[in-house]
């Protein structure tokens, strides 16, 4: 198993981290917005169930993977998910601890692999495509009338 496709074996070290990797962002979305309980509830529900879809993703080529995180991006944008209003420079921020958090869950359990390159450059990969779909949700958002 430590020889698989780069992208399977990343999609399935995130799996079991996932949970809490969102656990810490809601977290520090809590802390940084004042938002209220129900906010973030709704926040955190909503997040947990994308995770599957963006944990699918994560195991496909890049047009599909970019394809699928635009898609969510657009449609965080114009409204068709309901997200509480996150600012865009707090989303990009979250979206950053997320990455940290990711790289530090994923450095570890691939230690000592001999594909551990591998899976963490398909990591980075994936976390430019994130960088840039909240960008991509960033500029849809601001183009929606108010």
């Amino acid at each position: 198993m430590e020889t698989e496709d780069p992208r399977l074996a990343l999609s399935a070290v995130l799996r079991p981290v996932t949970p809490g990797i969102i656990k810490r962002i809601v977290d520090e979305a809590t802390r940084s917005s004042g938002a209220r309980a129900d906010e973030v509830r709704a926040y955190e529900a909503l997040l947990l169930e994308l995770t599957p879809t963006v944990l699918d993703a994560i195991a496909a080529n890049d047009e599909q993977r970019a394809r699928i995180l635009s898609d969510l991006a657009i449609r965080q944008a114009e409204g068709k998910l309901p997200v509480p209003p996150v600012p865009p420079v707090a989303r990009a921020g979250l979206m950053e601890i997320g990455a940290r958090l990711g790289f530090e869950a994923v450095s570890a359990a691939v230690a000592g692999r001999p594909d551990a390159m591998a899976i963490m450059g398909e990591l980075e990969i994936l976390t430019q495509q994130l960088r840039a779909a909240t960008q991509l949700s960033i500029r849809t958002e601001r183009q929606q009338p108010r």
